[in-house]
């Protein structure tokens, strides 16, 4: 309700009648008198006249708040961070009312906005309440870190657009994540993102992050729940420009969407240390269990991960002995491969938030297998194994409860099922649940069963023994870490032998009872915060040990040969198939020194007008070479005008191009004295403007070849016979 009388001292306000009046003292008359909405009134007034009084805009939030304004309290608190962000007092109000309106991340990320803006500002006993006693554990020994780490995680902001609960690699994300905000350790990481065909990188805010944080966690979370804070993020999060020893760390799946390689080489450029975090080798290892659609360009880009990393971790000493043998087998690279072991904590807890109809559908004893239904976590084992039982023991057989999503390959087992009447009713297949509901399953099922044929680490084998359940699991790649001695383990090929290994805890419930005992008496977890200090710490080690080193990839060309540069290899010599040959071919886009986009199938923009390219040659410095390179001026003019010069020899040619199609262009130069071959490629039109608002374009290219010059026409004769576009 409007009071007209506060609207006629607005009025004589602006007047100028009354100013002299002490509004301040009347808002704290209202205040104790638990007056708040007129105390706010008071406020506004003061504020009329000192609209930059920090101090009592957040007086209004306060008053605001406790008058159960919550909408204009927030805004007003952030008024007063506005003004003076280095008012911790005013961090540590918005976080009390966040936190209070179940925004509970926002409220940690303006609880470490408040001790970043004041170290010396001490958290009250009702605060550490609100913030978990361990986000202080980390500040006695907290200190500055030795080099900024950026950790990207272009991957999950995508998998959270179509999806609405992070299993695997993104689960693994949100939990370091959230940790990271659990635990203040100063300011130590910015979470950032790339967008795929550019090579620059955005900060994201950390409150912006907080918030999709928070959306993850409720329980009606949904893609649509998702797509607000996701939007934000993706609107106004700011181009940034990292330094040189800066830490650049890939923390997600590198081969979702984003294509690296230009945003590799820039950093590597500019003395930046690259690292990524490294799951499994699956497709390398195990390429059936990839879908053939897929295979050729995630296997590329594993290869152009493993070229340009300057160092990497893995989620188990097995990735990590893997991955060492592929550097050295495929590159002959060494650098740092350290394994950082995964946690063990069990999803949210369930109790009391599990609707009566979930639990009442829920068969009274039950085993449980919470994984994505694919070919490769091999359910038609399970299927086979709970086939014998229930031939044997009827309606005595436990359900084999299944958890997960539907993934791929996995149609035989879903039509199986389906054609058995799912075993009439001895297998239950759940979905895609909640993380509450997934908690309560594992609390209450006999133990749980993992026959994976193979895994980077194996996470429900660690949920399960850390709420208390046992866990038969196959003994292939990292399980056998994940559990230890207190699992019983299977071969993945052995039919016989898993159902002899399932059947006893099933049939003994002596016996499963004196395991249930041991797991819950033996078994300590691991916490995402010991995993996320591990992180750090290993982050910082290894970037401080490559450092020193020449890290930038020289690039050897052989003559005579064309390399392409598009994301999908052209030429069959080079495409990446099922085995690792072939890999050696995806080390040339890294000859795209600086200037450039991301690559498109059939090659890369240049971002700027004059952008590099280097590579060393096995010819001898002096040597008079000719080369070849498919360029395409970028329109929207009708004709381009594009040079290509040698930096060390100062060379030059220039061409005019449709830029309705590609051209060669060449060049004669000569080998530098360090076996290089420096070039720059310019758009030197007058008045050229761009096409594309988000990004700028300026010349294309598609391939290079050069040769010795006596070898030039014969060369010439070799593309013209396969190619359609003019040499010039």
């Amino acid at each position: 309700m409007v009071d007209l009388y506060d609207v006629w001292r607005h009025v004589l306000l602006r007047a100028g009648i009354g100013t002299k009046r002490d509004f301040l003292a009347e808002a704290e008359t209202y205040r104790l008198a638990g007056q708040y909405g007129r105390a706010a009134q008071a406020l506004v007034l003061h504020l009329t006249l000192k609209p930059r009084d920090s101090v009592a805009w957040l007086q209004l939030g306060l008053m605001q708040q406790a008058g159960n304004a919550i909408v204009d309290a927030e805004a007003s608190l952030r008024k007063s961070i506005a003004i003076d962000p280095g008012a911790a007092t005013s961090h540590v109000a918005l976080a009390r009312l966040l936190d209070e309106s179940g925004q509970p991340f926002r409220a940690l990320a303006q609880y470490r906005r408040a001790l970043l803006a004041d170290s010396s500002f001490v958290l009250d006993a009702e605060d550490i309440r609100r913030t978990g006693s361990r986000f202080l554990d980390k500040l006695p020994n907290s200190r500055h870190p030795a080099a900024r780490i950026y950790c990207d995680i272009s991957d999950l902001l995508a998998y959270l657009r179509e999806n609405v609960r992070a299993t695997g690699i993104q689960r693994v994300e949100l939990c370091v994540i959230a940790d990271w905000f659990r635990s203040f350790r100063r300011d130590d990481m910015t979470f950032v993102f790339c967008r795929d065909g550019q090579s620059q990188i955005y900060r994201i805010d950390d409150e912006q992050l907080a918030a999709l944080i928070d959306a993850t966690g409720r329980a009606n979370a949904s893609v649509e729940t998702y797509k607000l804070p996701l939007t934000v993020i993706e609107r106004e999060s700011k181009p940034i420009s990292l330094q040189k020893d800066d830490i650049f760390l890939i923390l997600g799946a590198f081969w979702i969407g984003i294509d690296y390689v230009q945003t590799l080489i820039d950093l590597k450029s500019r003395g930046i240390v690259v690292g990524v975090y490294i799951y499994d080798l699956i497709p390398v290892t195990h390429p059936q269990f990839v879908p053939t659609s897929a295979l050729q360009l995630v296997l590329g880009r594993f290869a152009d991960i493993l070229i340009g990393a300057d160092f990497i971790f893995t989620i188990s000493d097995f990735v990590a002995r893997e991955v060492r043998a592929v550097l050295n087998g495929q590159f002959g690279k060494s650098i740092p491969v350290s394994p950082v072991l995964l946690a063990h904590d069990p999803p949210e807890s369930g109790d009391g938030k599990i609707e009566p109809e979930f639990i009442g559908q829920l068969p009274q004893e039950f085993v449980l297998c919470v994984c994505t239904l694919e070919a490769r976590k091999n359910h038609m084992l399970l299927l086979d194994v709970w086939t014998q039982l229930y031939a044997r023991y009827g309606d005595r057989t436990p359900v084999l409860v299944l958890v997960g999503k539907w993934g791929w390959g996995i149609e035989a087992f879903r039509q199986k099922i389906e054609d058995m009447k799912f075993l009439s009713g001895k297998i239950l297949v759940l979905g895609n649940l909640s993380d509450a509901k997934v908690d309560y399953l594992y609390r209450h099922c006999l133990f749980t069963v993992f026959p994976s044929f193979v895994e980077g680490w194996g996470l429900p084998v660690g949920e399960s023994l850390a709420c208390g359940k046992p866990c038969i699991a196959s003994n292939a790649s990292s399980l056998p870490e994940v559990g230890g001695p207190l699992v019983r383990y299977i071969d993945p090929q052995d039919c016989a032998g898993a159902l002899r290994i399932i059947e006893k805890p099933l049939m003994d419930r002596e016996d499963l009872a004196a395991w249930t005992a041991q797991v819950v008496r033996e078994f300590k977890p691991r916490t995402w915060d010991e995993v996320t200090d591990v992180l750090l710490d290993t982050v910082q080690r290894s970037a401080a040990a490559v450092r020193d080193r020449d890290r930038l990839l020289n690039v050897l060309l052989a003559p005579g040969k064309v390399y392409h540069f598009g994301s999908v290899p052209v030429p069959a010599e080079a495409a990446v198939g099922a085995t690792l040959a072939g890999w050696e071919q995806r080390a040339n886009r890294f000859a795209l020194r600086s200037g450039w986009h991301g690559a498109e199938d059939w090659g890369c923009w240049s971002s700027r007008p004059v952008a590099n390219v280097e590579f060393k040659t096995d010819f001898a410095a002096g040597t008079e070479i000719s080369i070849l390179v498919l360029v395409r001026p970028a329109p929207p003019l009708k004709m381009g005008t594009v040079a290509l010069r040698d930096i060390a020899s100062r060379r030059e040619t220039t061409a005019r191009i449709d830029t309705a199609k590609s051209a060669w262009i060449a060049l004669q130069t000569q080998v530098s004295a360090e076996g290089k071959v420096e070039l720059q490629i310019e758009r030197v039109d007058a008045g050229y403007r761009q096409v594309e608002p988000n990004r700028a374009l300026f010349v294309g290219i598609s391939a290079i070849v050069y040769t010795a010059t006596e070898q030039l026409p014969a060369l010439r004769d070799q593309i013209g016979a396969t190619s359609l576009e003019a040499i010039v």
